[in-house]
């Protein structure tokens, strides 16, 4: 007997984003822009990617991005997908699964963002965002996938926004966002401004976080130079030291004339 395998996303849950795009004509469908990531070791591991392209030395390149976290640190850590995985593209409205590989990473404790690469047959079936960057105050909204499925998050105020992380309000409900890291971060021109990377589970204040996209040119520039790439580090709005794409600080001290500490 044939058995067909069922598709991630219902045909129902499809018919309901396409209500929803044709509500808000500004609305970017997520079939080619976002991708599902998959564990190839255990299919019940899911997160979000976001597909994007920018010009490196004049020329066009296509990548998707993930959050670090998602990624096993060592031989010994068990919970996550590994830096080879399946990625699974809605392709006018049909699962297509890509497979995929982490090419240059920054630490969880840095930027927690990664850079992806696809097999260069297969970009044709991507639709890339474009890069922006968020202001102050403004509305933006997320497209990724929540518990497997996929999640238009509308309506995320900016609240705060440095150098290294984007942070806004989350209309979600807690028990609905495993996943969502990774996904895009878009503001009105539908430009992708940030990817998503965590949020507080504080009962006082209920916020998420995420990692201004322009660090991707970073990640870029790193995975075509050997993992070779600085990252400006920011102390107090001025640049501190400059460190390279796969480092991260764990510590400052404050020292008086006299070299002694005064605050770590």
């Amino acid at each position: 007997q044939k058995h067909t395998a069922k598709p991630l996303v219902s045909e129902k849950l499809l018919a309901s984003k396409i209500r929803a795009q044709q509500q808000a004509p500004s609305f970017i469908a997520p079939d080619e822009h976002i991708f599902l990531v998959t564990s190839d070791l255990d299919p019940s591991i899911r997160y979000s990617g976001t597909v994007f392209a920018l010009d490196y030395n004049g020329k066009r390149e296509i990548y998707g991005v993930v959050a670090t976290h998602i990624v096993p640190s060592d031989e010994m850590d068990l919970i996550g997908v590994g830096r080879q995985f399946t990625a699974v593209v809605y392709h006018k409205g049909k699962p297509v699964q890509i497979p995929a590989q982490i090419v240059a990473s920054s630490p969880v404790s840095m930027l927690d963002i990664s850079l992806v690469k696809f097999p260069a047959d297969k970009e044709a079936l991507l639709k890339p965002f474009t890069l922006g960057q968020a202001q102050d105050g403004e509305t933006l909204r997320s497209l990724g996938f929540a518990q497997g499925r996929f999640a238009y998050v509308p309506n995320r105020k900016v609240i705060h926004n440095s150098h290294f992380s984007i942070r806004t309000t989350m209309p979600l409900a807690r028990n609905r966002r495993s996943g969502l890291c990774g996904s895009a971060l878009l503001n009105e021109k539908n430009e992708l401004v940030g990817i998503h990377t965590g949020s507080t589970f504080n009962p006082s204040e209920d916020f998420s976080f995420a990692t201004p996209a322009n660090y991707l040119h970073d990640l870029v520039a790193a995975y075509h130079n050997k993992g070779i790439s600085k990252i400006a580090f920011y102390v107090d709005e001025n640049i501190s030291i400059r460190l390279n794409s796969d480092e991260y600080v764990t510590s400052i001290m404050l020292l008086d004339e006299s070299g002694l500490p005064l605050a770590e």
